[in-house]
């Protein structure tokens, strides 16, 4: 079985040159072979990029090293852990949704919750960590996520993931966990966030680190009406952004991001 660590630094996206070290490419925008290439482009027909804003290798790049670390499907790379962390609601509910929260989160989480969904009719109840076996009392009929962070920040809290994920299929709830601090090096909430038998209705988000704010990564899932995401309004990160995400932060040769 792959080691974590060699996966962290051996997945990689190799261009014609057979270069070692990973290739950065500035580029805001790529060319195509005709017209009709980039018609099949545009229209999602065949894949390829277009625009650094939809994609780019490096972000690419940074998705599937990250995609492998936390064991999920599929990802999306942002330029900020709270475009990651709002675009994670954003993109799966709409208005008259409610969320069931634990209290000990990070504050501009809380002030999504609190002060911007409610502007657009999704509201929120927030749990204490320390009687999570009683959540049951504050679903409502409209919850349609669970959202977590374990542990906590600042506080440290932890909760049982193994629950949650058990608490989220039985109540067809979508689990989203914000995995900043443990990394996937500790732990993977993926393990406990989908089933064999209903695997669309369990998300998970991972960001990790002051390297890895940027990461939504979840199991795939087909939605009525299109993507989750239109990549026209997606904040991707630049190139030098998706370097090393596996880094240490006190590294003296990171890149600031």
């Amino acid at each position: 079985m792959p080691r974590f660590e060699t996966d962290s630094i051996r997945i990689q996206q190799r261009s014609n040159q057979r270069e070692h070290a990973t290739a950065l490419y500035l580029s805001s925008s790529f060319t195509f072979e005709s017209a009709e290439e980039a018609r099949a482009m545009f229209a999602e027909e065949i894949p390829g990029n277009i625009y650094s804003r939809y994609s780019n290798p490096n972000t690419a790049e940074l998705i599937e090293k990250v995609c492998a670390a936390e064991g999920t499907e599929a990802g999306i790379a942002t330029a900020s852990g709270m475009a990651a962390m709002f675009g994670s609601i954003a993109s799966l509910l709409q208005q008259g949704d409610h969320i069931l929260a634990s209290r000990s989160l990070f504050g501009s989480t809380h002030q999504l919750l609190t002060r911007v969904f409610p502007k657009w009719g999704i509201s929120s109840t927030y749990g204490d960590i320390s009687d999570y076996k009683n959540w049951e009392k504050l679903l409502q009929p409209n919850t349609k996520m669970l959202f977590l962070e374990t542990p906590s920040n600042p506080g440290l809290e932890i909760i049982d993931l193994e629950w949650a994920g058990e608490f989220a299929k039985a109540y067809h709830l979508i689990l989203v966990v914000d995995n900043c601090f443990a990394t996937p090096y500790l732990q993977q909430p993926a393990k406990w966030g989908g089933s064999p038998g209903d695997p669309q209705r369990h998300q998970i988000h991972g960001w990790t680190g002051s390297r890895l704010r940027r990461i939504d990564s979840r199991k795939k899932r087909t939605y009525p009406g299109g993507t989750i995401f239109h990549p026209a309004y997606r904040p991707l990160p630049i190139p030098v952004q998706c370097l090393d995400p596996f880094q240490k932060p006190g590294d003296p040769s990171a890149k600031n991001g």
